[in-house]
């Protein structure tokens, strides 16, 4: 009678090579030959050698179930996903039962992107689980999470914890799950007991910041990602969050150094402009410095502007928007500053180009009429007048408009 040996290799894909015993199903047996085989696979440190000794003995025409799934592992370690499914497969054709074949095949090809062919193997495998393979459920559960099915998600979440209360796979899933679903404080709850020593680390600590501003916690959000921030595993994203979680506490300078170094240009600029408009000039100015030209004298220009030191401000902007003359909002600032300083033909030519925004057209036509006034050029202002009461029509403006036509018609 032929000896049998006990398998020696038995791995899913998520766990290191060992030598454990099949926990659901029929255990498959080896031959002497395959055997003495897999013992020599296991005894190489060269994962090309240990592949070669598996594949001669697979070409056993009695080769069974065994070997094929110690093949379908090292060609898993060996990157050859695709060949590693057809060895899992035979395995699985072999002995049916076999539960572990069936979960290596199930995660192969989800490797290999075949989803619905994994899923139905997944879902045999699991049935040969009994329902309680925590690995299965969790794929199950980021399948649905991926379909935006959280419910269903985080249901599947649940029955993994239930077979396997202490994986923090499954824990931190069902944190980020409860976040979706709106359980915040649920799940800050969990995300800060998975941060505190957990195995989680970082991404527990990214999703309990997560959870605090998706409450509004923007302070609390920031104190977060200044731990990630702190203990040098923030990525630019995170650098970048933090940046808008200061942003939304009004910190306009932290926020912009947190974009700065998360190369987020535009967010750095937002923040610039909204210290021009919550009046902290001389911090715009600062942020002003580190800028590149010609972005340095644009915001550097309208600091000046705004805080009244119009000399400055027209040769910063004037410098500026010959580098880049459709920024309408330098233009603007630069016929304002032009007007505070007496030069009104030039602001008129600055409110012109201005004007061309829709956004500062308006604003562009009380400047040009404020300009005429100033020139006394009574005429010119009643055409201004004229314009901005088709652009905003109003009772006031229409009066307006009538006083300036008597007052021209009288001193005609």
């Amino acid at each position: 009678m032929k000896k049998i040996f006990p398998i020696f290799l038995l791995v899913s894909l998520v766990l290191p090579l060992c030598a454990e015993p099949v926990p659901f199903g029929a255990s498959p047996t080896l031959s002497r030959g395959e055997y003495e085989a897999v013992k020599a696979a296991s005894e190489q440190t060269d994962t090309a050698k240990a592949l070669e000794i598996l594949l001669d003995a697979s070409r056993g025409k009695n080769a069974g179930a065994g070997l094929w799934f110690n093949l379908g592992n090292a060609q898993m370690r060996s990157g050859d996903g695709a060949a590693a499914v057809r060895s899992y497969a035979k395995a699985v054709e072999l002995m049916p039962s076999f539960f572990a074949a069936r979960r290596n095949l199930a995660f192969a090809l989800s490797e290999q992107g075949r989803d619905s062919e994994a899923a139905e193997q997944m879902r045999s495998a699991l049935a040969l689980s009994g329902g309680s393979d925590a690995q299965i459920l969790l794929w199950f559960a980021s399948k649905s999470s991926r379909s935006a099915d959280y419910a269903a998600a985080l249901n599947f979440c649940n029955q993994a914890l239930l077979y396997a209360p202490e994986n923090s796979d499954a824990q931190f899933a069902k944190a980020s799950l409860l976040c979706q679903t709106g359980s915040f404080d649920e799940a800050e709850r969990l995300a800060s007991k998975l941060a505190d020593g957990g195995k989680s680390g970082a991404k527990a600590v990214r999703l309990v910041g997560v959870c605090r501003a998706k409450r509004g916690d923007f302070s609390g959000a920031a104190a977060a990602f200044e731990i990630l921030k702190k203990s040098k595993a923030a990525t630019e994203a995170d650098l970048a969050f933090l940046g808008d979680a200061y942003f939304r506490c009004a910190l306009y300078a932290k926020a912009a150094e947190n974009y700065a170094v998360a190369k987020r240009t535009a967010s750095v600029e937002n923040a610039a402009y909204a210290m021009l408009d919550s009046g902290d000039f001389d911090g715009a100015d600062k942020l002003a410095e580190s800028m590149p030209m010609p972005q340095s004298r644009k915001f550097a220009g309208l600091a000046k502007f705004a805080a009244g030191d119009f000399a400055a401000a027209q040769k910063l902007l004037e410098a500026y928007v010959e580098k880049a003359g459709d920024d309408s909002r330098a233009l603007f600032a630069l016929a304002e500053t032009c007007a505070g300083l007496g030069d009104f033909p030039r602001a008129e030519t600055f409110y012109h180009r201005a004007a061309f925004d829709p956004k500062f057209e308006l604003a562009s036509l009380y400047g040009l009429l404020r300009s005429a006034f100033a020139k006394r050029d009574y005429l010119g202002a009643l055409e201004y007048a004229r314009a901005v009461e088709k652009k905003q029509p109003s009772k006031e403006v229409s009066l307006y408009v009538k006083h300036l036509e008597s007052f021209v018609s009288r001193a005609r």
